[in-house]
């Protein structure tokens, strides 16, 4: 009985907040996947559904079996996440309103730019780009002493998650160039050639630096040797298309997703190893999608503020050091080391990445939980309305696809309020996507979603 209640609550929660993200501009059209649409989904899957299971008592996994059946903290859990997927959906319609006096909802996403800009202005943008993600690259090879990805096919297990934690947690370089100027700016990189390439499909010019880009944003993506942000990296091609009004027909999306879904599978093969039975592989895919990235909300439940104290601003070392007091591990480090001790000594597992409504209430607690959804959505808000006025039509499609797809809604909360990484890389495409000399642009009026190139 208590399942059917919670599923119940979960849907109509569900639906509520489908039409908060449906007037913010989310299209909801399968076969053109806007970035709204994607957001609201990735949390519908990854959150509240994940919760519900967990609430519900309906899954086991190692995550969450510390907990009884009983347990409060499941439910209290579960109210907290639907509560931030709901504050979200408010927060982003909000957001878009108060930063978009003339919002509609329907051109939200579509009316990007009308100027036209010469194919020499893109070439510039596209090799001034190409330049900082090859500087940013020799620097973290160097820095690791080679190429990672080619350790894969001679280690597993305990090995890989070492070779893993090294590329992360113990990197020599400077952790700024690996995660921005390396692996955030590649996926700019090939999401604006693939634009270009969409755009100008005759042009061998914007389709040779697609090929280019897409080989280099591989290596970024698989550089800490992790599964889901390749897997993620090549479905959020499909949103690219979104914008130039290409449609994909639900074969061959279908096709596309057993296709990603292979190479999830194929990854977990080589990271776990092939003695494992194709349930044993089914239930740890399974885990990780729906209860690996929400159970920590439950976790920080647990031992928040019973065993520590919210941690409120001391994991951010420029602000501890302003204001005074000991620097905290976070939160999310808390976490891990309290439930993964020996993991966490091994080096195997650094931090607890889980939705959002988990590190605001490690960090701040109730007035965390109360206020971050609505930071969140606003902050989501802010962003895409910067890019979409943009004079460079392509580069804010690439910018807001790479937004939509790594705004950590199902990582922490931390990034959303002190980033200074993602807003020096916003800066920098700000610059390329505005300035004038590089942005000439003809007197052409053209609406980019609307041209069937």
């Amino acid at each position: 009985m208590l399942a059917v209640i919670l599923g119940l609550f979960t849907a109509i929660n569900a639906f509520i907040t489908y039409r908060f993200y449906k007037m913010a501009g989310a299209r909801f059209d399968f076969t053109r996947i806007d970035p709204l649409t994607y957001i609201y989904s990735v949390q519908l899957v990854m959150a509240s559904f994940g919760s519900y299971l967990i609430a519900a008592n309906l899954v086991e996994n190692d995550w969450v079996n510390y907990l009884s059946s009983s347990d409060p903290v499941r439910l209290i859990g579960w109210v907290l996440v639907q509560y931030g997927f709901l504050g979200c959906s408010i927060g982003l319609y909000l957001g878009v309103k108060s930063f978009n006096q003339r919002h509609k909802s329907s051109t939200f996403l579509t009316s990007l730019t009308r100027k036209s800009i010469p194919k020499s202005s893109h070439f510039i943008t596209w090799v001034l780009l190409f330049g900082l993600c090859t500087m940013s690259a020799l620097h973290v090879f160097h820095s690791l002493g080679g190429i990672p990805q080619l350790s894969i096919l001679s280690s597993s297990g305990n090995a890989l998650a070492v070779l893993r934690s090294n590329t992360k947690l113990n990197f020599s370089g400077v952790t700024f160039i690996r995660d921005f100027g390396f692996v955030a700016c590649v996926q700019v990189l090939a999401y604006y050639a693939y634009s270009l390439k969409l755009q100008h499909p005759k042009t061998l010019r914007f389709r040779t630096l697609y090929w280019l880009s897409l080989p280099m944003a591989v290596l970024a993506l698989t550089l800490n040797l992790e599964k889901g942000p390749i897997v993620i990296f090549f479905f959020s091609l499909l949103t690219i298309r979104f914008f130039h009004g290409r449609r994909t027909s639900i074969v061959a999306l279908g096709f596309i997703l057993i296709l990603l879904m292979g190479l999830l599978v194929g990854t977990y093969i080589v990271a776990l190893g092939t003695d494992r039975t194709a349930l044993s592989l089914a239930q740890e895919i399974i885990g990780r999608i729906l209860i690996a990235q929400v159970a920590g909300v439950f976790m920080t439940l647990s031992i928040f503020p019973a065993e520590y104290e919210f941690v409120l601003f001391s994991g951010i070392g420029v602000l501890t050091d302003a204001f005074g007091g000991v620097q905290s591990d976070g939160s999310a480090r808390i976490v891990m080391q309290h439930f993964r001790p020996k993991e966490v000594e091994l080096g195997l597992l650094g931090y607890m990445s889980s939705y959002f409504i988990a590190e605001a209430y490690g960090n701040f607690g109730a007035l965390g939980v109360l206020f971050s959804p609505f930071i969140v959505g606003a902050v989501t808000a802010f962003i895409f309305t910067i890019l979409r006025r943009f004079h460079n039509a392509n580069l804010a499609i690439a910018t807001i696809t790479y937004v939509a797809f790594n705004l950590p809604y199902t990582s922490n909360f931390v990034a959303f309020y002190y980033s200074p990484g993602i807003w020096i890389l916003l800066l920098i495409l700000i610059v390329l996507g505005n300035m004038r000399l590089i942005t000439r642009y003809t007197d052409k009026s053209t609406l980019l979603s609307d041209t069937k190139a």
